[in-house]
Parts: structure tokens; sequence; C-alpha cells
């Protein structure tokens, strides 16, 4: 045969034009044509495709491998790989890789895998910050900027938030959360636990210790003070409160105040200190009466003590004390200083003094003159009997004129020369002396005198009761000598009650003098007379007598 190739359009599509010529021995031959068509119609083998895959991000997705088919006719088979994305979901890509195999009559098979992109891992967060503790809510940390990593994402949303638990005010717990979300809605948190605990006590400055008056209000922050610079780290508008412990003190208006002043904050914590407020009586009594400081008087009209009232600023009056000093001498005549002095204590031992002066002017008094006439040969007299009723004893005796032995009050005329002296007595413990001037004569014409001291008979009681009884004191037997009596009688202060110059038997125990008070009538008891029988050169007669008035 005669074999013709006619190509085709592709390497192993053909035609075969067999022209078979048969011929028999004797040369004759038959023709005969045979056309074989070669077609190749059958699409390359292709291997197994890769196993889908699942990756998280896109830079994941394998690179494309090599895959070799096998063909019936071709060994020389173009392969194409072709991904076809699907990303109308950017979080789930769904990409689809197919490897076409095409022998050289383009015939071809067609394999594919799955690569599917979902992120499915959350970015990876940072450490958090620790936990702190904070006392107040202002001290509360910012919040900072953290960054987190991301296996597919770089631009990672951070959003924090806080939360706070403020059931307890002085315990308040804020959770911060910061959440890091990537594109695909991915999060991780990461948390951070911030206490705020206001467990610092608040301050203030305490007012100094003070000492008042104890008239002065304690209680008066305008003179105790009152705190200062009250601060606190978390609260304002916070008032200080005190309590005051009293402590009496040992006398009336001092006291010993311990105050403890207190800041409390709004969560308990507290402040204390201790202020010392002492309450002192340092002020003297004073005087609520008036009187004269300085006083000038004469003798006979010296003022009489005044009666003064006294106050005190906190508490009684504890004492006061009197004294009357006088700068009078005994003795002694001339005018004199009266100094009172009111010394006044509380019963905090403050004192005052007052004081009054009282210059006092002597003036002297002058009793009537007594003369006295007295024989050489007359016993000795006693001149304080002489003297007028209304002086005191005791008093100063001075020879004002001549020359006589004056022995106190006694003159000795059979010791003395004849003539005249004038001895002049001055009393000395009266605040106005009375001065008596006595006129003496010393004679000898002596007279013999009809009566003696014995022929005088006194009374020795006296009751006056109405029964005719001892009616009277009475001093018999000088009027038959023709005597004058004087009668003076004393009671047993040596103060005159009776007194008589010519006297006539008829004191019945009376007096008016004032010696026993309101009465008139002496009270029963022993009295003393002195009877001077006038112008007899007789002695006074002195002796005792008892009164019966009940």
């Amino acid at each position: 045969y005669n074999e013709v190739r006619t190509d085709g359009a592709c390497p192993n599509a053909y035609t075969l034009t067999r022209t078979w010529i048969a011929t028999d021995e004797c040369g004759n031959n038959t023709e005969h044509i045979q056309t074989i068509t070669v077609q190749d119609t059958t699409a390359p083998v292709a291997p197994a495709a890769p196993v889908d895959v699942t990756v998280e991000c896109t830079d994941e997705i394998p690179a494309m491998v090599d895959l070799t088919a096998t063909d019936n006719c071709d060994s020389d088979i173009t392969v194409t790989g072709v991904d076809t994305t699907d990303n109308t979901d950017p979080c789930n890509i769904i990409v689809t890789r197919t490897w076409t195999f095409t022998d050289s009559c383009n015939n071809t098979a067609s394999i594919s895998q799955t690569i599917t992109v979902a992120d499915t891992t959350a970015p990876v967060a940072p450490a958090a910050p620790a936990d702190v503790t904070v006392e107040c809510t202002d001290e509360i940390p910012p919040m900072i900027d953290l960054t987190a990593n991301d296996n597919c994402d770089s631009d990672i949303t951070v959003t924090g938030v806080d939360t706070t638990d403020n059931t307890d005010p002085c315990n308040i717990v804020v959770t911060r959360t910061w959440t890091f979300t990537d594109s695909c809605d991915n999060t991780t948190s990461v948390s951070q636990t911030i206490t705020v605990a206001d467990t610092t006590a608040p301050t203030f400055t305490t007012p100094e210790d003070i000492t008042l008056s104890c008239e002065e209000d304690y209680l008066d922050l305008n003179l105790t003070g009152d705190v200062f610079d009250e601060a606190d780290n978390c609260a304002t508008g916070l008032e200080a409160t005190y309590q005051d412990e009293i402590l009496t003190g040992e006398c009336a208006g001092e006291n010993l105040i311990t105050r403890t002043w207190t800041l409390v904050d709004y969560c308990g914590n507290e402040m204390k200190d201790v202020q010392i407020i002492t309450l002192m009586d340092t002020t003297a009594p004073e005087l609520t009466t008036s009187f004269d400081i300085e006083i000038d008087a004469t003798c006979d009209a010296i003022p009489v003590i005044p009666e003064l009232s006294f106050t005190d600023n906190c508490g009684e009056i504890a004492n006061v004390q009197f004294e009357e000093t006088s700068t009078r001498q005994e003795g002694v005549v001339e005018d004199y200083v009266i100094t009172r002095i009111w010394n006044v204590t509380d019963s905090c031992n403050n004192s005052s003094e007052f004081m009054q002066i009282v210059n006092v002017s002597v003036n002297t008094k002058r009793a009537a003159l007594r003369e006295i006439e007295l024989c050489v040969e007359d016993a000795e007299i006693d001149l304080e009997q002489y003297l007028a009723s209304e002086i005191q004893r005791g008093g100063r005796w001075i020879i004002k004129e001549g020359v006589i032995d004056l022995i106190g009050s006694l003159i000795s005329p059979s010791q003395t020369e004849l003539g005249v002296y004038t001895i002049e007595y001055t009393e000395t413990y009266s605040d106005c002396p009375i001065v008596q001037e006595f006129r003496i004569t010393v004679h000898d014409d002596c007279v013999v005198q009809p009566c003696t001291t014995d022929d005088i008979v006194i009374s020795k009681s006296v009751t006056p009761n109405g029964d005719a009884y001892y009616q009277y004191f009475e001093v018999n037997g000088a009027n038959n000598c023709n005597f004058t009596k004087s009668v003076k009688i004393f009671n047993r202060w040596g103060t005159i009650i009776y007194e008589s110059e010519d006297y006539q038997n008829n004191w019945d125990g009376t007096t008016t003098r004032n010696a026993v008070g309101k009465s008139t009538k002496v009270p029963s008891g022993t009295y003393y007379y002195i009877v001077e029988l006038k112008n007899s050169g007789l002695a006074p007669i002195k002796g005792y007598i008892y009164v019966g008035t009940d």
C-alpha cells in the first residue's frame, strides 16, 4: 500500500489515506483506498488535586504546586493554574485553585482545590498593666494605649472601657478592659483592676493651747480658736467636731478642759488632736460699795468702820480679813492716823486690799479746875480720887507750877512746902483726852475737925425692893460735921454708874449712864464706891457695897 498522511488541526489529529493495491500473479491489481482518521479526543488524565485547605490569612495561601498529567497521545501537556477568589466575605475568602491540563489537541482535564481563608484567630494582646490601688478617684491613672499583634491584620481596633463597681464608695473597684478586635471581629481582652480605697486620714491644724479667765465663755470659738487648714486627700468641705472633757480645779472657776478635735472623712478615716483650755481665776474680788478712802476727823468724831460689800468674778468670797491699826502711842497726846485694811480673798486665793485712812486731829477738852486745900498735917492724898467722873484714870500727871513731890497721883502735904501748886492731868487712853488742872494750896492753918472717919457710917448693902429696908445707899454721920458728901459708884469694870457732888442719901440702884444697856436699874451684884468728905481734910473713903435689885 501506499500511505498518505494528511495533518489535521493538531498534531494528533490527522488522516491516513492508505491505498492498497492487490496484484496477482498476473499482474492484475486491484486498488483499495483505506482512510484512517486519527483524532485525539481524550483529555489528559489529571492527577489528584491537592486537598482542600483552610488558612487564617491571605499570606498563608499556599503557593500553587506543579502538577503533571498523563495523556494518551501527547507527552507535552500544557498545564495552567488559575485562582479564582470569592472575597464577598473578606473574613471567609474562598479561593478556587484550578489546574487545567491541555494536550496538543486541546483536550483538557481540570482539577480544583478549594482554599478557604478564614481568620478565626484573635489578636495576641499585650500584658495588662499591673493592678493598682489608689486613694481617690482623681488618682485613677488615665487609660494608656496598648497595642496587640494579629496573625493577619495590622489594623487592630482597640477599645478601652472602665466598669466601675461603687457599691461601697470607700472601696470602689474599677475594672479597666482593653478589647482588641481584628477586621474579622476576632477579639481578645486584657483587664486591669484599679481599687480606689481611701485609707488616708484627713489633716488639720489644731488651735494653740489657751488660758482664759474663768468668766470668759470657753465655748466661744472666737476666743478659744477653731481648727484650720482642714484638708483631705479625697474629700472637700469636711468640718471638724470636738468633745470637751472638763476636770474641775481646786477652786471655783478653775477648770482644765481637754478638747479633742476630730476630723472624719467619708470613709471613716479620722484624725484626732487635743487642745488644752485652762480656765483660771486670776481676778481679785472687787468692791461693790463706795467709801471714803481718806478722811480727816477729830478725835471726838471718828467715823465708824464702814460695812463693805465685795463681789468676785467667778466664785464666792472666801475670806474677808479686817485690820485696824493706829499710830497713836500710849501716853502721847498728838494727832494720829488710823489705818483700816480689808484683805478680801476669793476661793482661788486672789486677794484685793482696800484701805481707808483716817487722819485724826486730837483736840483736848478741859474739865473744870479743881482747887484743893491741904494742911501740912493732912494725910497723903490721891489726886486721882479728885478727878472729874468723866475722866479716865491711869493718865499722865504733870507739875505745871511749883516744886512738889508727886509720886504717881499721890501727894504728901507733910513732905511739901507751903505754897500753891498747879498740877495737870491728861487722859492718855482716851480718843479725845480730857485735861483737868488742879490748884493745890498747902497751908499750915490746920483746923481740928470735930469728926473723923470713925464717925462716918456707910451702907453695906442696898435692896430697893419696896420693903422699907435698905432702900438707899446711905452715908451717915457727915451731916453733923458739916461735910459735903461727894459719892461715886463703879461697876466691876470700873465704869461710873452713879455720881453726885452733893449726895443726899438717895441712890436706889438706878443709873442713867447706859452702863447696863437700856435698863435704868443696875443688876444685882457687888459695886465699888468712893466717898469724899469735902473740906474735911480726910482721905476719901473707899469700899464695896452689895446691890440687890432682883
